[in-house]
């Protein structure tokens, strides 16, 4: 055989019409589409961080903390300490007048504003309108006290 010949011909166990396995598919992948995973990881550190972290962390749920030595895991017992609670019935109910007060009475506040706003004929005076509800929005409330105070 000469040395051209040996050059051509394939591989020992490869064939030229083979599919690439996984792993060197998806790094070729990974180096084609590396802006895209660049744009992406700001997103997926996000919710990495604020949104999987914490469930992870939800774990301290069912453990005696200790900051000296290994927590303890406790399971549902602080769950079951605090449905025999005798004030769980007061603080549960507590919670549904709360929402429920919060529903009928803060909910239709903004609509019944918009509609007023809406009302208004004045343009000048809409737009000052506006912006003063919407300024809190945009500014801190230390620079709103220095400006009134001024």
């Amino acid at each position: 055989m000469s040395a051209r010949h040996s050059i051509l011909q394939e591989p020992e166990g490869q064939r030229a019409d083979a599919k690439p396995t996984g792993m060197s598919r998806a790094l070729r992948g990974v180096r084609t589409w590396w802006p895209y995973f660049l744009m992406l990881s700001p997103g997926a550190i996000y919710f990495g961080l604020f949104h999987f972290y914490p469930i992870y962390e939800a774990k301290l749920a069912f453990h005696d903390f200790r900051i000296i030595g290994p927590d303890i895991w406790v399971g549902l017992k602080h769950f079951k300490a605090l449905v025999v609670s005798t004030a769980f019935a007061q603080v549960l109910a507590n919670t549904f007048i709360i929402s429920g007060m919060k529903i009928v009475f803060v909910f239709p506040l903004p609509i019944l504003l918009a509609l007023l706003i809406n009302e208004v004929r004045g343009n000048t005076l809409r737009r000052g309108v506006q912006s003063v509800i919407y300024l809190p929005h945009f500014l801190s409330w230390v620079v709103i006290e220095v400006a009134a105070e001024i």
